[in-house]
């Protein structure tokens, strides 16, 4: 089923300047992990999926590198990946939002680093580079010290650092501004994408009333879709909203109600993928899905392509 249509700064106490000494130890250590595999990282909640029915077909030119900038909090130093195309460019650019268990795999040996991102991640961060855009994931967590992330039903026990709501669409606005002060992007068409928590992150920024943001459009992949329901929140750009038709962790019926109610907001698109579990495309990479997983994951590529091609890259969709 388808359809279309700040914090402030901490003041200079003697304990915040400590406090903020450690904080700067913790994300070089973080940013030397990322580039050389040297941080352990918790195991995470879900389990990263070993043998792939997907195929990456990513150039080999694709490159990958470990980042590091500031949030908009104004208090984060955060870790990233940027992946990117052959090429001077400029190109367009995606930021990526991890959900609930972060950004790395669940085998033995995982640390804080590029080399133990998901398969999830690294499959779509390699893809969209390979699609001609400079894609940046961006790790909200281990910086504020949750590594590994999450688990199921675990929502309301979360610390309020790393809400979804007030905190990460801060680290997404650091993103885009990382990107807009490179001179291989293009500064005014940025994307930006979530899977889950992170495509929760990913709506309360480009919802915000009469505030567009750096983002020329988004991509949410299986949100929890309460808040904006209860909020009647509306899409400031044009937003594709991916649902998972039998989501085990949050309501599709939600996400469902909420298309129903902004479908004629100019620019915005949704899918209702049957049968489909949460984390459907992660699902595919592995062993565990099911036919329907798989037909969603394929979806899901296809129309979020055509989808940022026509409001990023300026291309029609094929």
């Amino acid at each position: 089923m388808s359809g279309a249509a700040g914090c402030t700064m901490p003041s200079d106490s003697h304990a915040q300047r400590k406090a903020g000494s450690l904080r700067a130890v913790l994300v070089a250590l973080l940013v030397l992990g990322a580039q050389a595999g040297a941080v352990p990282a918790a195991a995470a909640a879900d389990a990263d999926l070993p043998a792939a029915s997907r195929v990456d077909t990513a150039p080999t030119a694709v490159t990958a590198s470990a980042v590091s900038f500031d949030s908009a909090d104004r208090r984060t130093r955060l870790v990233g990946y940027l992946f990117r195309p052959a090429g001077e460019g400029p190109f367009p650019a995606i930021v990526l939002m991890h959900g609930r268990a972060g950004l790395y795999s669940s085998l033995p040996g995982s640390t804080v680093s590029l080399a133990s991102l998901s398969a999830r991640h690294r499959y779509w961060a390699r893809y969209w580079a390979g699609q001609g855009y400079v894609a940046l994931l961006v790790d909200g967590f281990a910086p504020r010290g949750n590594p590994a992330g999450f688990g199921r039903a675990t929502y309301a026990d979360r610390p309020p650092e790393v809400s979804e709501q007030t905190v990460r669409p801060l680290d997404a606005d650091g993103a885009a501004a990382f990107l807009r002060a490179r001179t291989d992007v293009i500064s005014d068409r940025i994307g930006l994408l979530g899977w889950s928590n992170g495509a929760m992150a990913a709506l309360a920024r480009v919802t915000r009333p009469g505030d567009a943001g750096p983002f020329r459009a988004a991509v949410a992949l299986y949100p929890g879709c309460a808040i904006p329901e209860r909020d009647r929140a509306r899409p400031q750009v044009p937003l594709l909203l991916l649902i998972a038709g039998e989501d085990e962790e949050v309501s599709p019926q939600r996400c469902v109600r909420w298309a129903g109610a902004v479908a004629a907001t100019p620019g915005f698109a949704w899918h209702l993928h049957e049968g489909a579990a949460h984390n459907f495309d992660g699902l595919a990479l592995g062993t565990r899905a099911t036919e329907a997983d798989r037909k969603a994951a394929a979806e899901a590529e296809r129309l979020a392509s055509r989808f940022l091609a026509q409001h990023l890259a300026g291309r029609p969709p094929p």
